[in-house]
């Protein structure tokens, strides 16, 4: 008898083609090692209140749910990415009491998360420039643009809103920012 194959689908909710049950993915270990080499010193580690590994206890834990805790402060987030608004939402609060978010999700402009959010309050926004295999062993790429967004250093609400990005209007509905320098 022929062993069956996981179907593979394309997740309308979440915009990511891979297993029906799975909507997240592992950071790749270059990655994050370059993250750590940036913004950690000797002997930190980030703290990650949205594990790859163990993410469903934790969800099923309030203790260890990353979504009602305080975060250390410096967080690296990599979330399920159809989950991204609410965890855009919790690092922008830790950031609000200084404290370092940094996260890997899709970058999806167009969402009233992204504008409200990450336009609003990020310092850094950094696309990258081909699609990222998430798993080594992928014959693949995953086919969406990933970016890093960065929240550090918050000053004020007013100093923070729209100090690396301005958002400027088309007309007929159509918005578009850009960076501005300082």
């Amino acid at each position: 008898m022929k062993k069956q194959k996981k179907k593979r689908i394309y997740n309308q909710k979440s915009g990511i083609m891979g297993d029906k049950d799975k909507e997240d993915f592992e950071t790749p270990k270059d990655i994050l090692d370059c993250l750590k080499k940036e913004f950690l010193n000797e002997g930190e580690e980030f703290f990650d209140p949205c594990p790859y590994i163990g993410r469903n206890l934790a969800i099923e834990n309030d203790s260890k749910n990353g979504l009602l805790i305080d975060w250390n402060q410096k967080n690296f987030i990599n979330p399920p990415y159809n989950e991204t608004k609410k965890w855009i939402i919790k690092g922008v609060e830790e950031f609000k009491k200084g404290k370092t978010c940094i996260f890997l999700i899709v970058s999806r402009p167009s969402t009233n998360y992204w504008n409200d959010f990450i336009i609003t309050y990020a310092s850094e926004i950094r696309h990258f420039t081909k699609f990222i295999k998430f798993n080594k062993n992928a014959k693949k790429p995953l086919p969406l643009p990933i970016c890093i967004v960065v929240f550090k250093d918050y000053k004020s609400e007013k100093e923070n809103k729209n100090l690396f990005y301005k958002i400027k209007d088309f007309g007929n509905g159509y918005k578009y920012w850009t960076h501005s320098s300082i």
